[in-house]
């Protein structure tokens, strides 16, 4: 089921740009599951770099 807001989000891109063909959707990440002191250097590295840069 679709959320309420979503095709609300549609129209309002439509009724200002003229349509949705041309909407870029950045959605890289990572994320990481465990205890901050058990995750390393180059993992916290990875997960920052691949959210902030994609």
């Amino acid at each position: 089921m679709l959320n309420d807001s979503i095709p609300q989000a549609i129209e309002a891109a439509v009724g200002r740009f003229g349509g949705i063909d041309d909407v870029l959707v950045n959605n890289a990440g990572r994320g990481l599951l465990g205890a901050l002191e058990e995750i390393s250097d180059s993992e916290a590295r990875r997960c920052s770099t691949s959210t902030s840069s994609g």
